[in-house]
């Protein structure tokens, strides 16, 4: 067993016990700390088995690492579809089962927002289905009101009647344990489940603690509040997108569900979530809230939205065969604006010019067919390509012919030199500059930093240098929402990280460009030397001591006197009262070169 403890024969309170009771934890094949493995009437195995056989652990698991571009393969079908890809198979989406037990006396309005749930070529025959009358009181299908849709331009809502809350059979716990989630109930599993094999998140609702008539999908009020499944209590801005029942949120889009309508052992009615969000709101909210979950993980990078039907099925099969509910044989589907597939032109000769081999029209077409995607004619010529909509990543002609190389093999692709012509310019003359001060100051023992060019506002204004900066429009964070006016921000920020590692030395050098405001659509940008010396002065010749004003202005002129062939002139000036205020007022200088003035020393 785990840790090295071997099951041998011992003596308990003097008998010979050939055997010894184990725990899902100890055994390594779940998550349940107490008590023996318990198996079910509907667990797999006989007795005299193997239990390695009997229970289905001979398995494997795969760590697969995805770049944020590919949400389709964060599911267990996109990873299939990829597989058959690769080894050059067919594949058909698996069906996603459909309910034996149905609520009865539910009639159809054939309204465009209805899902039937037992629709399709493989629906099962009607003497197999099983009628339920509806639970008193519980409505069966639930309104649903979409306020926000290009938050959320779909939103499906299905009922399931009269569940049993319980512990799910062996086999879902085992399958949630190898994926790195515990098991709650057969409810909660479930909708994990359908997460990892879609790669869609769901989400389920107590129906008896949602408060009136229909669900709403609407932005938050500026400072509005609600408890997440967590157990803390959210503030929201008006940039966040809720689910709403009548009495206020009951969850946060996309994200996580909240407090009061999560599924508990009492729990007898489900409404099934099953929707599409805006990657870019779902992501701004999980950032502001501080929660990424997985749901908000595939979410923000974006699901199949035309996915719903096959996700909503497959809960709701899976809820009436392990919690022993009944579905309401209609499910609610709002989908006002339905996402269109991304149309690109590809011109099939640029596959092979892109690529830099040859490659024929009909091995593109294939590649293409293979991910799923539909080719007509194109509009002057070429092809118009229809990617698939879960392939968010494709929607320009490079990204297809980059699946085109991938599938053909990157191996494939000669390896050859470009042929580069020389612009006849050569280097320009601030390249030129650049250059120079770098070799000046290397040469010096100096090391260079190469530090971002966004900042914080804070970070300007520690600094003491110029805050007027130019606003990034998109920042990644507040540590980097403006562009700097100095070097300086990151040179201190260097000498403030090197401290916290016990450096008892600094002394780096940058040549990097700042940028102003300059009134028009572009910034000003200049090309800036900074310095930095601090702590322990390194020597090996003369006395050691600590870095001062004198090796600064020295490492200065020897700078620019090896880059330039001048000497600058450093002299005291009052000016730099007002320039350089954060400079010791009895240890600062000017910098001039030829009468102009270039920098500070201090």
């Amino acid at each position: 067993l785990p840790g090295d403890f071997e099951i041998a024969e011992r003596e308990v309170g003097g008998v010979v016990s050939s055997g010894m009771l184990c725990s899902e934890t100890e055994l390594e094949i779940g998550s349940a700390e107490s008590g023996i493995v318990v198996l079910g009437p509907g667990d797999p195995g006989k007795p005299g088995q193997l239990a390695r056989d009997a229970l289905g652990l001979e398995d494997h698991v795969f760590e697969i690492g995805l770049t944020p571009n590919r949400p389709d393969c964060l599911g267990h079908v996109g990873l299939a579809r990829e597989l058959a890809l690769a080894f050059d198979v067919s594949f058909g989406t698996p069906s996603p089962g459909f309910p034996t037990r149905l609520v009865s006396g539910v009639a159809r309005e054939e309204l465009a927002e209805e899902l039937p749930l037992i629709e399709g070529p493989n629906a099962p025959a009607t003497d197999t289905l099983t009628l339920v009358d509806p639970r008193e009181g519980v409505p069966t299908v639930v309104p649903i009101r979409i306020d926000a849709p290009d938050r959320c331009p779909r939103y499906a809502g299905g009922v399931v009647q009269g569940v049993k809350v319980g512990p799910s059979p062996f086999w879902l716990r085992y399958r949630l344990h190898v994926l790195g989630v515990r098991s709650i109930d057969n409810v909660v599993d479930v909708t994990n489940l359908v997460l990892f094999e879609l790669g869609h998140p769901i989400h389920a609702f107590d129906m008896a603690r949602l408060r009136g008539p229909e669900i709403v999908v609407r932005l938050a009020e500026e400072g509005e509040k609600m408890a997440t499944l967590d157990d803390v209590e959210r503030t929201f801005t008006a940039d966040d997108l809720l689910i709403c029942d009548g009495g206020g949120p009951v969850a946060v889009a996309g994200v996580m569900g909240g407090a009061d309508t999560e599924i508990r052992k009492d729990t007898r009615d489900v409404l099934i979530e099953v929707a599409y969000f805006d990657p870019r709101s779902i992501r701004r909210t999980s950032r502001r809230v501080g929660l990424h979950t997985d749901s908000s993980h595939r979410f923000e990078r974006g699901v199949d939205p035309n996915a719903v039907p096959w996700a909503m099925r497959r809960a709701v099969s899976l809820l009436c065969g392990l919690a022993g509910g009944a579905a309401a044989p209609i499910a609610r589907d709002v989908y006002p604006e339905p996402v269109r597939s991304a149309q690109i032109e590809l011109d099939p000769a640029h596959v092979g010019r892109l690529i830099g081999a040859p490659i024929e029209d009909g091995e593109s077409r294939k590649a293409l067919d293979a991910i799923g995607c539909a080719i007509s004619p194109g509009e002057e010529r070429g092809w118009r390509v229809s990617a698939p909509t879960w392939r968010p990543d494709l929607s320009r002609p490079e990204d297809l012919v980059e699946e085109v190389a991938r599938i053909r093999g990157y191996d494939a692709i000669p390896t050859e030199l470009p042929r580069v012509l020389p612009s006849g310019r050569g280097v320009s003359p601030r390249q030129r500059a650049a250059r120079r001060l770098k070799e000046a100051a290397a040469d010096l023992g100096l090391l260079e930093a190469v530090n971002f060019s966004f900042v914080s506002e804070a970070d300007l204004s520690r600094s003491r240098v110029r805050t007027d900066a130019v606003a990034v429009a998109n920042p990644l964070s507040e540590e980097r929402a403006v562009m700097r006016t100095s070097g300086r921000p990151g040179l201190l920020s260097d000498v403030g990280r090197a401290r916290r590692h016990q450096s008892r030395s600094v002394a780096q050098f940058e040549v990097a460009r700042v940028y102003l405001p300059s009134g028009e659509a572009l910034p000003d940008e200049r090309l800036e030397l900074g310095l930095v010396l601090a702590g322990e002065r390194i020597s090996h010749v003369g006395d050691a001591g600590r870095y001062d004003f004198y090796d600064g202005k020295g490492a200065l002129e020897s700078i620019l006197e090896a880059a330039f062939g001048v000497r600058p002139e450093v002299a005291l000036d009052d000016s730099l009262a007002e320039t350089h205020p954060s400079l010791h007022p009895r240890r600062r200088a000017i910098v001039r070169v030829r009468g102009a003035v270039v920098g500070a020393v201090g």
